[in-house]
């Protein structure tokens, strides 16, 4: 059943050039608990889903949208972050990045995140970190802010590396609030 499901939401994604629609979005939390233990084959097809469904909303008409994809994401963001602390990397960066579009929590997510940081062993998972959290960051409540400055000041150093270009790019957006 889940792969002819997984294959009808993929051809409404591609048929609506990767926006998700209303139902696309209420099958997402579904299957994304079915993915944390499956077969690793179907756990990528769908992140690959859900992560096109995330870039697709953030493209098209998102208002009309809104009320399903507030859902979506309180039905799935306790399956995101387990999968965000998967044994394999590629699971762990689709999660990780997948989480860039959770506004409506920005403030727990970002506080998973800045965890994760401290036990993630993989270089380009730590960019995609940096990446969401900066993503993240104008949706987080004014009491959260300093913390998150603080963290990222810690990593601008030394300068010229990757992280420390993230984290100066993501404290750009925390100085633009």
């Amino acid at each position: 059943m889940y792969p002819d499901a997984l294959a009808d939401l993929e051809h409404r994604l591609r048929s609506n050039y990767g926006a998700a629609d209303a139902t696309v979005l209420a099958a997402i939390p579904a299957l994304l608990a079915k993915a944390v233990h499956a077969d690793p084959a179907f756990r990528e097809r769908v992140l690959r889903l859900a992560v096109t469904a995330v870039v697709g909303h953030a493209s098209a008409y998102p208002e009309d949208l809104e009320p399903n994809w507030e859902r979506t994401w309180r039905q799935s963001l306790s399956t995101v972050l387990t999968l965000v602390e998967h044994e394999y990397p590629q699971v762990r960066r689709m999660a990780v990045f997948l989480l860039s579009d959770a506004s409506y929590h920005a403030d727990d997510v970002c506080r998973a995140l800045r965890t994760r940081w401290l036990d993630e062993p993989e270089p380009m998972i730590r960019l995609t970190i940096l990446h969401t959290v900066g993503a993240l960051l104008r949706h987080v409540e004014q009491g959260s802010r300093k913390e998150l400055f603080e963290w990222l000041s810690g990593l601008t150093h030394p300068a010229g590396s990757e992280i420390a270009l993230a984290a100066s790019l993501a404290l750009r957006g925390l100085g633009r609030q």
